[in-house]
């Protein structure tokens, strides 16, 4: 299990595990599925900021089933990956099963029930609201109330769904670390970024619902949007102010002061941050190849070894050898 030094609950008492699990996610029904079935349950959990990071395991003898009604419905949603036994949600009419090749989101929004066998896991348990402000901040609009709904299964073969998990898997180890003995607030805020980006770039698609669901969206100005997309598309590239003025459209001073004035921070500050967060998520992910951190530096533009390391420590509490070493 994860999150050694987090520890909530260690009980044979279903009644205590069904407490502790409602405070966590919502409340709700949970029930052993056999006569005299016994539990050996462990329940670990921390906060990352707004976020919920848990690992859970019920002992191998007794099958669980979780369920909700209309009347324990919250707005959260919990992204659950197994690490032992199986599961099966059952909601909105359709079945997703837990295995090691997908997870499974449990929209808490609505009504569900969940079948468990032998069952360990780990979650990130995070709010609707949460989740729509992030996205706001990404796309540069402030929206009302949107439905954020999210497919029930995360395949774990897509690229996107392997980053996700690796988020989590790493969350959890950096919480288990330094991280979350110091509560670096900074380190914590960076942390729960790269959690909801992973989780919002698994469904691309959310992104243009958030646009088109609101009818009254503020908008980054066009010249901004072009810059900033622009540092997107290229940020493995060499990349001037020059450049990104010619291609915004309009003069250097006023896209120095249109980025301060939206973003918070220069265009080239914005491009570094940009570079630092592909760094950090290659490090993290990779595909397979045995690297050095120089390497996968180089391919984002950084050359200064020293420079690199404390700037990459001061966005995310660590040190890229730590990242490239948890991967390995």
């Amino acid at each position: 299990m994860y999150l050694s030094r987090h520890h909530l609950l260690a009980s044979r008492d279903i009644d205590e595990l069904r407490d502790e699990l409602g405070k966590r996610f919502t409340p709700h029904e949970l029930n052993i599925a056999k006569a005299h079935g016994v539990i050996d349950a462990e329940v670990r959990g921390c906060a990352v900021n707004d976020l919920g990071l848990l690992s859970f395991s019920y002992g191998k003898d007794a099958p669980i089933r979780a369920a909700t009604d209309d009347s324990q419905c919250s707005d959260v949603i919990s992204i659950n990956f197994l690490t032992s036994g199986s599961g099966r949600l059952h909601q909105r009419g359709g079945a997703t099963d837990m295995a090691p090749h997908r997870g499974i989101v449990i929209d808490m929004a609505r009504p569900f029930e969940l079948d468990l066998q032998g069952y360990g896991g780990v979650a990130m348990v995070v709010g609707h609201e949460t989740l729509r402000r992030h996205a706001r901040a990404l796309i540069g609009e402030r929206a009302g109330r949107i439905d954020f709904q999210m497919e029930a299964a995360v395949d774990l073969a897509t690229p996107q769904g392997r980053a996700l998990k690796n988020a989590v898997v790493y969350a959890l180890h950096e919480m288990d670390g330094d991280l979350g003995a110091l509560h670096n607030p900074i380190a914590l805020a960076n942390l729960e970024n790269y959690l909801l980006a992973q989780l919002i770039a698994l469904h691309p698609s959310a992104l243009r619902r958030l646009i088109e669901a609101d009818g009254h969206p503020v908008m980054l100005p066009r010249n901004i949007k072009r810059a900033r997309d622009y540092i997107y598309a290229h940020a493995r590239e060499k990349i001037t102010l020059e450049d990104l003025a010619t291609y915004a459209g309009c003069g250097y001073r006023s896209l120095q002061s249109g980025f301060v004035k939206e973003l918070g921070v220069s265009p080239m500050e914005y491009l570094k941050n940009v570079r630092l967060d592909g760094f950090h998520g290659e490090l993290l992910n990779g595909d397979g190849r045995r690297e050095t951190v120089a390497e996968v530096a180089g391919r984002w533009g950084f050359v200064h070894m020293g420079r690199l390391a404390r700037m990459y420590k001061r966005r995310f509490g660590v040190l890229p050898s730590d990242t490239l070493r948890q991967r390995r």
